[in-house]
């Protein structure tokens, strides 16, 4: 379960929240976090990662389902947005399948290894989530 008072879990200034995950039956750490969160707005930025050799394996989604119940739930948040680079559309797969909604392109947004990138902007609205993701009000 995700516990931001686990050890594992650290906070920045008040505006970050670094937690690692651990999926199911396996010993792996999924870093997740909750990042860029903004009170006034009620609204933060998931960041996720996975190492390779375990993508594929829905690691990832139920990881994210545990941070977006933590930001919806325990933050009392409104909204949470997210982006991937266009070249990623496997992340953009995972975010769409919990319910995240696309919102736009940000052309040449980041710049990766030296090269600019195209990121996609997604976002889910409380009123919107999935039932993985906790009750919906």
């Amino acid at each position: 379960m995700f516990d931001p008072a686990s050890p594992r879990c650290s906070w920045g200034a008040a505006r970050h929240s670094r937690c690692a995950r651990t999926p199911r039956r396996h010993s792996l750490d999924s870093p997740s976090s909750v990042r860029d969160i903004d009170r006034e707005h009620s609204l933060a930025e998931p960041s996720f990662w996975l190492a390779v050799e375990f993508r594929g394996r829905g690691f990832m989604a139920e990881a994210l389902a545990a941070v977006l119940r933590y930001a919806f739930l325990d933050l009392d948040l409104n909204r949470v947005y997210a982006y991937h680079m266009v070249r990623n559309p496997t992340s953009g797969r995972v975010l769409s399948r919990l319910g995240f909604q696309v919102e736009g392109l940000l052309r040449q947004r980041v710049r990766k290894w030296g090269l600019f990138e195209d990121v996609v902007l997604q976002a889910l609205l409380r009123s919107n989530r999935h039932d993985s993701v906790g009750p919906s009000d």
